[in-house]
């Protein structure tokens, strides 16, 4: 790598003759028109018969997996530090390869065979999934990522891989992106010392919570990996269970009304996350606010803030048994139809679709309460905040 005059003299007094290694190309630049030459062999030695071709330094990221390179020898003598840097990374970080994935089998989970616990003679299996191979040169400077992405382009998964320099291995669970986080920003309404806020300002529920991941259907994914600002791809079949009597057509039906499930429950999963914020700031300014009607207009707009967020989430829940005390709340029957509609490869059932409309009805509903709520009640207490040189609430 260089300008036409250094890296050919490296080459005729270090690498001509030099059987330890074998050059495969040089690339050029500043020198016009020089590209597309060879390097001739009568000065390129006995090694090279056929002379070494001389690329333009613009196809040096390209040359670098298509040629299987091993070292890029810098021969400049006048160039910054910067861009010394610059192409060191890059090179370091064109060492990546990614190996072709095998097929992969969404199988469905059998009753196990009675066994003893410790015996000698059970294997192991590797873990379920897509197993996805790629060798990095060496470790980049920035996070490596596989992103997943289905037959349209979309994207269907994006996970954290390992940046070790050598081979890697990673597993894709064959499953799209799970809806969001529920976050609570408050405590149960039940007395509960030991359900805590995390440090982060939110916790997981105690129970009540609902997530739906969707298994991935039959068909041709592409498998992306970015190191190192490149990136590269490659095909992966999913193929279905060969033992389940459910056709690709029945799990297309089921596929797509778990996506509608998905749709609607990050939905209410937002609701749910924005009622939060605001009772958050309500609940704090009922201990730091001294104006009593300003804490009693705090404490009233809660209770309705409450009153919506129990349909979505029973907020009596402190964990152990009391899932089973009190009645399963909206998020939690998206769960309970998600579960039963994916435990096999059979299309939904016409009550699965009547139950999938009745919840797509009461989400839309809670959305236009808290549509509602926020306009005139949150915006008649921050009308009052103001009047009291108090800083209003948000519902972001």
């Amino acid at each position: 790598m260089g300008a036409a005059g250094r890296d050919f003299h490296n080459f005729n007094v270090y690498f001509r003759d030099n059987q330890d290694y074998e050059v495969v190309a040089f690339t050029a630049t500043q020198i016009p028109n020089i590209e597309g030459r060879v390097y001739p062999p009568e000065l390129s030695g006995k090694h090279y018969p056929h002379g070494i071709p001389i690329h333009p330094e613009a196809d040096l990221l390209r040359l670098i997996p298509e040629l299987k390179v091993d070292q890029v020898v810098f021969a400049y003598s006048d160039i910054s530090h910067t861009y010394v840097m610059h192409k060191a990374s890059q090179v370091l970080a064109a060492g990546a390869h990614l190996f072709p994935p095998r097929p992969a089998y969404r199988f469905r989970p059998i009753t196990a065979p009675s066994s003893p616990y410790d015996d000698p003679t059970i294997g192991e299996n590797p873990p379920y999934g897509a197993a996805i191979n790629y060798h990095l040169k060496s470790a980049p400077a920035g996070p490596v990522t596989v992103t997943i992405l289905d037959q349209t382009g979309a994207v269907v998964r994006t996970l954290s891989a390992p940046a070790t320099a050598g081979l890697n291995r990673m597993y894709w669970d064959l499953r799209y992106e799970p809806t969001n986080a529920i976050r609570m920003r408050t405590n149960p309404l039940l007395p509960a010392p030991h359900v805590r806020l995390g440090p982060q300002g939110w916790r997981a529920p105690s129970g009540g919570g609902a997530a739906i991941s969707i298994l991935a259907p039959p068909g041709t994914y592409t498998v992306k990996l970015s190191a190192g600002g490149r990136e590269q791809t490659e095909r992966l079949t999913v193929r279905k269970d060969p033992h389940t009597a459910g056709t690709e057509a029945d799990i297309a039906a089921q596929t797509q009304m778990l996506f509608d499930l998905r749709r609607d429950l990050n939905t209410a999963i937002d609701v749910l996350n924005r009622i939060e914020i605001v009772r958050s700031q309500l609940e704090s300014l009922g201990r730091v606010v001294d104006d009593v009607s300003v804490r009693k207009a705090a404490d009233d707009l809660n209770k309705k803030f409450i009153d919506l967020e129990m349909t979505l989430i029973d907020l009596r829940i402190t964990g152990g048994q009391d899932g089973v005390r009190y009645a399963a709340k909206l998020i939690s029957r998206f769960g309970y139809l998600a579960n039963g509609l994916s435990n096999a490869d059979f299309k939904p059932t016409n009550q699965h679709a009547e139950v999938q409309k009745l919840l797509a009805e009461r989400v839309r509903d809670t959305v236009t309460r808290f549509d509602a709520l926020v306009a005139k009640d949150l915006g008649a207490f921050n009308d009052l905040l103001r009047r009291r040189n108090i800083q209003g609430v948000v519902a972001r």
